[in-house]
């Protein structure tokens, strides 16, 4: 099983290196924490390749040319996030400052990324008041 786990970790690197396989990346690395849930995998190897792509995305992000790479950069974050669920407790409790670092720098990501809108792509065509998220998005397609 130790054999498997570590050609896993090397596809989920390969897979997020490689824009084609980016879809690959979610269900590789959603498996690893399947892995960690049944005890297969230490959930600090796995913590350490979430912590990887959040840090691959900041350096992206902080780059001039940010805005060409931005959907890349997001998908990035939104794989972290989607697989901490598949870990459960024993991911998200085998090392809590792990955990809460983690989901910091996801913040602060979130919060220093370029935001453009753009009217022609937003799904609505009126908003319900000033406050109303769901018309101010574009759903990310003018993000970038």
């Amino acid at each position: 099983m130790e054999t498997f786990a570590n050609r896993l970790a090397k596809e989920v690197a390969a897979s997020v290196d490689s824009p084609a396989g980016r879809f690959e990346t979610a269900p590789l690395i959603r498996c690893l924490g399947q892995l960690v849930a049944y005890g297969i995998v230490d959930p600090k190897s796995l913590w350490d390749i979430l912590d990887d792509m959040v840090k691959i995305a900041e350096e992206i992000s902080s780059e001039d040319s940010a805005g060409a790479f931005q959907p890349y950069t997001d998908h990035l974050v939104c794989l972290v996030l989607g697989a901490l669920p598949f870990g459960g407790e024993e991911l998200l409790c085998s090392v809590p400052e792990k955990f809460n670092r983690l989901l910091n720098r996801c913040n602060k990501y979130a919060d220093n990324r370029l935001h453009q809108t753009n009217d022609g792509l937003k799904p609505f065509a009126g908003k319900v008041g000033d406050d109303d998220q769901i018309y101010q998005s574009d759903c990310g397609a003018a993000s970038h």
